[in-house]
């Protein structure tokens, strides 16, 4: 590191210096002296300096200096006011830290992405321990009323209770088959990150999906709307297209009787990450009392005799296998606001 050691009278002019000061700034001892001390420093941080040096300000800190070839670098700057020939000036030690400064900025840069990590085991270890959840909540139940009913097959000599037992066993046994591969499919997407992505167009996307709900659209006399202020993403074709399906489908769903269904989707940028949003007019959703679960396996909310649970279960694991984040906003019978982050996580 190095020194200098000047005196600054009340107008800023260096008055003396050692050769520290001239070894930093590239000037020579005779060009320092008479020099304005202000002008070693850039111009944005000039008035910094100053009321350091007005109000007597006599601890370190640190501040960009000019060198004379015009390239800057790290100062820490220690000034204290003292009297000099009936005046006070001030005395100035200045250190070189661009190396303190250099290994500041690798230690906030490695703990950033230890903070990142951190957050992505953390973001896993809750995947895992919510998968872990569903599949005991999920098959643990249909599993204990198989053997059950097994057990009760085995114990009977009636014909009619057999077939009753029979009939009962087929209908757990397909529901243990059906939440098998719900959860095989969620298992595919939280491990298929690096699924191939492409370039996509909302508005195709839905046009798409618009077609497969063509039945259902003209049924309710559904209007959709499109506000796409961002056109298009990259981004895997088989997940957002199940992304639309998801969303469109519960809208469709979940409608209010006698009201035309109003479906409104979205896209625009948000601090440079795209947002997806679709809102309705439907039932909505009342938060207070089932916010917690909007996202979990085999969840309903109103009667329908379609309501499965596993739509919005997916479109979460698919959002979050690709670093995003969603949310959704609702009051009963005021319809259902969703925003997709697409980016929200994916810049670790």
């Amino acid at each position: 590191a190095s020194f200098g050691g000047i005196g600054l009278h009340d107008k800023g002019v260096i008055i003396d210096c050692n050769q520290g000061l001239s070894d930093l700034t590239g000037y020579s001892y005779e060009e320092l002296i008479g020099f304005n001390g202000l002008q070693l420093i850039p111009p944005e941080h000039r008035k910094f300096v100053m009321d350091k040096i007005v109000s007597g300000y006599d601890q370190p800190y640190d501040i960009e200096c000019l060198r004379k070839d015009g390239t800057r670098f790290a100062l820490e700057v220690h000034g204290k006011s003292i009297p000099y020939m009936g005046k006070m000036i001030r005395v100035t030690e200045f250190r070189d830290v661009t190396e303190r400064k250099e290994a500041e900025e690798k230690i906030r840069e490695q703990n950033t992405r230890l903070l990142d990590i951190a957050n992505d085991l953390k973001r896993k270890n809750d995947q895992l321990e919510e998968f872990a959840q569903i599949v005991s909540h999920n098959l643990r139940a249909p599993i204990g009323n198989i053997l059950s009913l097994i057990s009760f097959y085995e114990e009977t000599d009636k014909g009619e209770e057999r077939e009753e037992y029979f009939g009962l066993l087929k209908a757990s046994s397909h529901a243990v088959n059906n939440t098998f591969h719900e959860l095989v499919e969620v298992l595919k997407i939280r491990q298929n990150i690096n699924i191939e992505r492409q370039t996509l167009s909302f508005e195709a996307t839905l046009d798409k999906i618009k077609k497969m709900f063509a039945a259902k659209i003209n049924e309710s006399q559904a209007v959709i709307k499109s506000e796409f202020q961002v056109i298009s993403i990259n981004y895997p074709n088989i997940y957002l297209e199940s992304i639309f399906l998801n969303l469109l489908s519960n809208s469709l769903k979940y409608r209010k009787k006698n009201v035309t269904p109003l479906i409104i989707f979205k896209t625009y940028q948000e601090e440079g990450d795209i947002i997806l949003e679709l809102s309705d007019n439907g039932l909505g959703i009342d938060l207070d009392k089932y916010g917690h679960q909007v996202f979990k396996l085999n969840k309903t909310f109103h009667l329908h005799a379609e309501a499965r649970g596993i739509g919005l279960f997916i479109t979460k694991n698919q959002v979050e296998a690709m670093g995003g984040e969603i949310k959704v906003f609702s009051k009963t019978n005021e319809g259902v606001t969703f925003v997709i982050n697409f980016n929200k996580n994916a810049h670790s």
